[in-house]
Parts: structure tokens; sequence; C-alpha cells
């Protein structure tokens, strides 16, 4: 492979302070250590080098990845840094964190290696609990303020489960908006879990009446200058010709080519929804190369599978170019057999109608372009 991105998900410890509804993950114990660490490293970018990329993505998440300690995160993300330089690759770093434990100390740092930005998860409802007790919203409040305070930029992924439906999007986004000062949301569907049987699936048509709304009310009200809504912008850019737009891994084409994750016990995978599932492992970085992982039969097999999972519905469908069948993770968990519809398929057919409509019929619609849309 010759140029292009490859992202990692790096999940140094499952252990989380917090005991959300919609989880995917088992809590195990366990975490790298600071030389494990420095030998993944550097075998993701010798990696990297090897297979020809030119730019990678380092996704740090968990489990909390804020329980680890100051001194673990001071080692790590500058080290990342350093090995980007001497391996002439270009690297983004990022953190997907509860934020309950966000604490100013870290302020250098996330400026200096995570672009000033960290990734959290809010919505207006009562899924999200903190181990032990304790009021989750209020103690997300109190911590996106000290981040705020710190300059830091904390934007969300945002569940939408039956309470948020019930509220509306409109009341929802004003709220975010308004009441929390939030700036920048990716809305996520909840998703049945192969591991923990916790899910909080909601029906399709009312998430695509949700999502239909939301994105109206974000045209309205100014777009991305209003509120950042992923992936709303690069939908319409898709729509208006632009194919080359950067979608979020939800939609991407081959996710497999393009993604790694790796477990606190070594293990390496597609991604962190497979974190608990070891039926999907390709091996361990601790016993083989990560080239040889990456070119394994594992891999190869989760590749296939996922071509398989596309119906003969998806082989039809005029959208299949913008998602290309969706989340394969996540289908994998919502569907009762493999060749079954994916539960949200018409949620996100609903919102892509939506969005095409408001393109036709508003001032957005640049003249001279075309959709790759038939």
């Amino acid at each position: 492979m010759k140029g292009g991105n490859i992202s990692f998900l790096l999940l140094p410890t499952l252990c989380c302070n917090c005991r959300c509804d919609y989880c995917l993950q088992r809590h195990d114990e366990g975490e790298w250590s600071t030389r494990q660490s420095r030998f993944i490293l550097e075998s993701i970018f010798e990696f990297a080098k090897d297979a020809g990329f030119e730019s990678l993505r380092l996704d740090w998440q968990g489990g909390e990845p804020l329980l680890l300690a100051d001194e673990y995160w001071n080692y790590v993300l500058p080290l990342a840094g350093d090995l980007a330089a001497s391996y002439g690759l270009i690297l983004t770093q990022a953190m997907q964190s509860n934020l309950i434990l966000y604490r100013s100390s870290l302020k250098a740092l996330i400026h200096a290696h995570l672009r000033g930005m960290i990734g959290s998860s809010f919505e207006l409802s009562h899924s999200r609990k903190i181990a032990g007790g304790g009021n989750f919203t209020e103690e997300w409040i109190k911590a996106y303020n000290r981040a705020s305070d710190d300059q830091i930029t904390a934007g969300i992924l945002s569940l939408i489960n039956g309470e948020v439906i019930a509220a509306g999007a409109q009341n929802t986004l004003v709220r975010l908006h308004d009441e929390f000062s939030i700036r920048k949301i990716r809305f996520l569907l909840p998703c049945a879990s192969a591991q923990t049987g916790r899910g909080l699936m909601i029906d399709a048509a009312e998430a695509g009446r949700f999502l239909s709304d939301a994105y109206l009310m974000w045209s309205q009200m100014g777009r991305d200058e209003w509120i950042l809504i992923k992936p709303f912008a690069s939908i319409e850019k898709f729509f208006l010709g632009d194919t080359g737009v950067e979608q979020i891994c939800f939609f991407a084409p081959d996710c497999t080519r393009s993604t790694l994750t790796i477990l606190p016990d070594g293990g390496v995978t597609l991604c962190g929804n497979y974190a608990c599932d070891p039926s999907k492992r390709y091996g361990n970085i601790f016993e083989t190369k990560l080239a040889d992982l990456y070119r394994g039969d594992k891999r190869r097999e989760i590749a296939a599978a996922i071509l398989s999972m596309r119906s003969e519905d998806c082989e039809s469908c005029r959208y299949l170019v913008v998602c290309n069948g969706g989340c394969p993770a996540r289908s994998d968990y919502d569907k009762d057999t493999r060749k079954s519809r994916y539960h949200y398929c018409e949620s996100y057919k609903m919102l892509f109608r939506t969005i095409e409509r408001n393109l036709l019929t508003g001032s957005s619609r640049t003249s001279g372009t075309s959709s790759p849309v038939r």
C-alpha cells in the first residue's frame, strides 16, 4: 500500500469508573505498562512505515483512559510524537473519555499532543451511571466546565435512546447548545450487545425522524457555525458531488484495511465493538508481528464476512454508495441473521432522503454539481 491513512484504537485499559446501560465492554482488570506501551507504539510505527502509509491516527480509548496516571500520559503521548518524527509519518492523536476524571494537570499535554481537544459522551438521559453511585450528569458538567476553563474543546458522542426520542430533536439540540454550551456532537444509535445483552434498541422509524428533524434544525440554524454535528456536513458534501470527503468510520467502504484495535492484553482486533469478542481477534501483538496480523487469515476472514453481511436489499439500494452497508460490527450484533437488514437501515435512509430534499429545494445546492447517488 502506498500513501493513505491508518487508524489505531488503543485501549491501554478496559477498567472504567462508570457502568453505563448501553456499554458493550466487560471492564476487565489490567493495563499497559510504559514498557509495553513503548513496544506497542514502536511496532505500530514500524508497521505503518513498512506498509507505505503516509499518516496514522492514534485514538486512545478504554475503558476509561483517564484512570491512568498523569505520568503515563506524560510518557506515551510525547513518545508517539517523537516516533512519528523519526519515521517521517504524519500523526494525529485523539482521546475518548467519559470526562469525569478530567484534571487541569493534563491541560498542557492535551493542548500539545491532542490539539486541545478531548472526546466525551453525554446525552440528556439516565443511561450513563457512575460505578458505586453518584449523579453522572452533575459530575460530567463539572468536568466539562473544568475542561472549558482550560480552553479544552470537548466534543461529545450522544446516544439517541428512548428518553432522547421523547424529548425531541429541537428540544435536545437547544438544550445542548444553550444550556450546556456544547458545539461538537456525533449522534449514535444504540445497539444490542452479543456480550452483555444490555442493548437499548429503539424503533428505527423514530430514530430516523429524530435524525431528520435534527438535520433540518441544524441546517436552518447555520450548520456547523451553530453546532458541528457529524456526519451531517460530510453527507451533504457527498450528495453535492464530493465523493472524496472523509466520512465517519460507520460509513467507511472497508474499515478492515484502515483500522486496527489493540487491547490491554495485546490482543488485536478490528475495532472497539469487538473488544470483548475473542472470536474476532487477529492474534496478539506481544506474540506476532503486527504486519503478520494485518496480512493474516483472520483479518481476511472478517473482511469477507463483512461483504457477506450485505443483504440483497443493500446491493440494490441507491444509498449504498453513501453508507457502504453501515458499521459491520454493529450490524453483526444487531441482526438476527447475517443476511437480514440492519435494524437502523431505514433510519439512515430517512436521513439521506431528508438531506437530498433539503439540498434540492434549498439554497445549499450549488449549480453545476452532480450527486453520485442514482
